[in-house]
């Protein structure tokens, strides 16, 4: 028999909810890994799936409409958001992802200019049976921003919308 193995932190990371949700982290940050990534959530049971997807700042600008194109029409919900500014405004980070969409203003697709601000607004749109999956990582539990180190974490976000549940 083999012993319970732990995923590495950020790849498949299965949160569960009391809303009987699943929460799912992952790095993906590439159009190939995201549809490979989202090949495999489908095949979970779920009621709805609600996808964020990111710009990253700090990585190639060309490559951020891709991202959008590789989610369209394969979510309910989709949530734009920044990782990693760096020295870039967010909102033309975000910008740059919308640029990818065919229909950038579909009421589905919901910019946010954080990356908290996009796992809040994830976790807002969730509810019972739905899959939300955090993509684009921030595995290294913090946001480069104007050259700072700012503190973040996903799951302590996560953790916020159900006080009474330890992990």
């Amino acid at each position: 028999m083999l012993p319970n193995l732990e995923g590495p932190e950020g790849r498949f990371q299965v949160i569960e909810t009391p809303m009987n949700q699943k929460v799912i982290l992952d790095y993906a940050h590439t159009p190939v890994a995201l549809n490979r990534l989202l090949e495999e959530v489908k095949k979970l049971d779920h009621r709805r799936l609600i996808v964020m997807i990111a710009g990253i700042g700090i990585r190639d600008f060309n490559k951020m409409p891709k991202m959008a194109k590789a989610i369209e029409g394969k979510a309910d919900e989709v949530i734009v958001t920044v990782d990693h500014p760096g020295y870039h405004d967010p909102q033309s980070v975000v910008d740059q992802v919308m640029t990818g969409f065919t229909n950038p203003i579909a009421s589905n697709i919901h910019p946010t200019l954080t990356r908290e601000a996009g796992v809040r607004k994830s976790m807002q749109l969730g509810e019972e049976g739905d899959i939300i999956l955090l993509t684009s990582g921030c595995i290294n539990n913090s946001q480069i921003v104007k050259g700072e180190e700012i503190p973040h974490s996903d799951e302590k976000i996560i953790e916020s919308f159900f006080p009474s549940v330890a992990q």
